[in-house]
């Protein structure tokens, strides 16, 4: 079952080598992450404990050149209870991706339960495709229009959100940071929508409006970037692919003096219109702009975010109201599933692209921090049947 879905997916192959001076991408044809098993001292943990064992495990560092980038862990307490966990490096998947990742494996789960080989409709490509596609459409010119308009809405953009701070920011970023969410009643949601819809507005639009205000007022800046997460699976034939194709598009708000919060709201639903709703524009890769000099990235290993001083895409902070995934396929694999999700830092040298059956170059900016993270997802016995989510 693991060799099954490593094989459908080259980027659970794949590695990134130092070679003459360049990185580049080595796709393995035979290379399978092993299924590192361990044995608890205690067999009747319970799920906190078996969690926290995982979470342990998860928590080792990825080795970007002698991999692998993802790694299966196999915690059995006694024959009729085991966790499974799967560690996926952000360099070769991204949230849709681990989604993708988690139904396919317990289709294949169910397939095995049922007697049946774990069996998939062939994938029309593989990443590596999409990315020899993508630089040929940088070649000849079709994304200049998208690339200008970028350049133009960003011109002059400010280099950093500087929100206070109640301790000083350490000098490397330690990804100890919290995560706080809240879930809105349905009443208030309802009241947001009636706003939304009076300005012409989407709700999406409402909390992106309210973000900003919030940052305005935190900050004392009036002139916001603030970062959307874009899927870029926008064709069919990606939707079924593992590897990183999220997009980060950049929503950028000048606030005057004397703006009230509808005025904000329509500024917001304008800035957003153009860049999420036409394809070429939300999915437009940044690299060209580095490779051609035009944008002049300042990496600062205390923030998460890249920073550039001319038509940058300068955003610190990023806002996820919601975000579409693909259909849940129920299972009745007797199984439930979580994620945990983490941060790491590697350094990479500059480096060129090509394409070729086994060995992929990646174009990275001269001196270029990448703060990637990894998912954690962990799969543990229940009782009853569950929705892999």
């Amino acid at each position: 079952m693991r060799w099954t879905l490593v094989r459908r997916h080259e980027p659970l192959r794949t590695r990134f080598e130092s070679c003459d001076g360049e990185l580049r991408q080595i796709v393995r044809e035979d290379d399978a992450p092993g299924l590192a098993l361990i044995a608890p001292e205690d067999p009747r943990l319970d799920d906190a404990a078996a969690l926290a064992l995982l979470r342990a495990a998860a928590m080792r560092p990825f080795d970007l050149g002698s991999g692998p980038l993802c790694r299966f862990v196999l915690l059995s307490a006694d024959p009729d209870r085991h966790w499974l966990s799967i560690t996926l490096h952000h360099i070769v998947a991204d949230g849709w991706a681990a989604d993708l990742l988690a139904r396919e494996l317990a289709a294949f789960y169910d397939a095995l339960r049922a007697g049946r080989q774990p069996s998939a409709a062939p994938l029309p490509i593989q990443y590596a495709d999409y990315a020899a596609w993508q630089r040929r459409q940088v070649a000849s010119g079709a994304l200049e229009a998208s690339l200008a308009y970028w350049r133009a809405r960003l011109a002059g953009a400010p280099p950093a959100l500087e929100l206070p701070l109640d301790r000083p920011r350490p000098a490397l970023q330690r990804f100890e940071g919290a995560l706080s969410s809240r879930t809105l009643a349905p009443a208030l949601r309802e009241r947001l929508g009636v706003l939304g819809r009076a300005e012409g507005a989407t709700l999406f639009m409402v909390l992106l409006a309210a973000f900003k205000s919030v940052l305005a007022r935190r900050a004392g800046q009036d002139d916001l970037c603030v970062g959307l997460p874009m899927a870029g699976r926008d064709r069919e034939e990606l939707q079924g692919l593992a590897g990183v194709f999220i997009n980060t598009v950049v929503l950028r708000t000048r606030l005057t003096p004397g703006l009230d919060f509808a005025g904000l709201l329509r500024q917001c639903a304008v800035a957003s219109t153009r860049p999420t709703r036409t394809r070429t524009c939300r999915s437009t890769p940044w690299w060209p702009s580095w490779e051609r000099g035009e944008i002049q990235a300042v990496r600062r290993c205390s923030r998460s975010w890249s920073t550039c001083r001319t038509s940058a895409p300068t955003s610190r902070s990023a806002s996820t109201a919601w975000r579409r995934r693909p259909s849940t396929r129920q299972t009745s694999a007797p199984f439930r599933a979580s994620s945990i999700s983490r941060s790491t830092c590697a350094t990479i040298r500059p480096a060129s692209r090509s394409r070729s059956s086994t060995t992929r170059r990646c174009s990275m900016p001269t001196g270029s921090t990448i703060c990637s993270g990894s998912t954690f997802r962990c799969w543990r016995p229940s009782r009853r049947s569950h929705a892999v989510r």
